[in-house]
């Protein structure tokens, strides 16, 4: 596991927390599935627009053809229905997503298989925080892409919440979510040299000194490491227990991170400072079994 960059570099631009974008964002929030998880959804989406400098518009990808994707900055799918999600309306609104992630330049995005987990009918805590920088860091870039899903059927890549998700997996070239995680302790680890970490989270159950999410949702293992696409997605969030934080993430960005040795280096995303610098020491893996993965053998450096 390789630390190459000084976090004390850091210290002078480490105000990018909680604080308000330096431009306005124009963000879509896609509903896929008019469920009972809906006012979980809608939740989340305000999260986002309370915050000064966001906008965001709401639509729902069911029955909805949105054909102005290209006045976003961001957009987020947020993919809960527990039905059939694949109509002729959602598979136009999938490809209109998917072609405005592939015209861009820069193809950054965040993928959380536990997005349920965020809704405050499931944990109140944080969450809100967090899911607010994912909007931050996303508007830092210039925008991007969130996918956010639950579970598929267990060990595979397909069923209730994922089908539609899925779809969008393929069109823009990332491995899909897959399968459920669901053991105790129900949160995942945060990466704490992630720039979505935030200094505010519960302190994980198992690992002393950590910080965790809620992952009591089921999880899906959302896509990590190097993708079809080119670009490479870094785990943030991880289940607690598990020796290979890859075969697990409940949470990856195309962000990097120190911790995994996938920042810095030429083709690489630069290693952006944690949101805290008091909590930017590298992140504590005692009791994982992390520290002999040898991660350079799942990851491969961007070309």
């Amino acid at each position: 596991m390789q630390f190459r960059k000084s976090l004390g570099v850091a210290a002078a631009a480490a105000a990018m927390s909680a604080a308000a974008p330096a431009s306005a964002a124009e963000i879509l929030f896609g509903f896929v599935g008019q469920s009972s998880y809906v006012a979980d959804g809608q939740a989340i989406a305000s999260y986002v627009n309370s915050l000064t400098g966001m906008n965001v518009t709401t639509r729902y990808f069911d029955t909805t053809y949105v054909n102005d994707f290209a006045n976003y900055d961001q957009i987020w799918v947020y993919d809960l229905v527990t039905g059939p999600n694949n109509n002729a309306t959602q598979m136009q609104n999938y490809q209109g997503v998917a072609d405005w992630f592939n015209a861009r330049s820069d193809k950054e995005m965040i993928a959380d298989g536990r997005i349920i987990s965020s809704g405050p009918a499931w944990t109140p805590g944080g969450e809100p925080a967090w899911i607010q920088n994912y909007a931050i860091q996303l508007d830092a870039r210039g925008g991007g892409l969130f996918l956010g899903t639950d579970h598929a059927n267990f060990n595979q890549d397909t069923g209730v919440f994922v089908d539609g998700i899925n779809t969008i997996n393929d069109l823009i070239g990332i491995n899909r979510f897959n399968s459920y995680y669901y053991e105790y302790p129900f949160e995942s680890l945060v990466d704490k040299n992630s720039p979505l970490y935030i200094p505010t989270l519960d302190a994980c159950t198992t690992v002393p000194g950590e910080q965790c999410i809620n992952d009591n949702s089921s999880t899906s293992i959302a896509p990590s490491g190097q993708q079809s696409n080119g670009i490479f997605l870094t785990p943030v969030a991880y289940h607690v227990g598990t020796d290979n934080a890859y075969e697990t993430t409940s949470v990856s960005a195309t962000f990097g991170s120190i911790t995994f040795g996938t920042c810095g280096d030429p083709g690489e995303p630069p290693c952006d400072p944690p949101t805290d610098v008091s909590e930017a020491a590298p992140i504590g893996l005692m009791g994982l079994g992390v520290l002999g993965l040898g991660f350079a053998a799942t990851r491969r450096r961007r070309a």
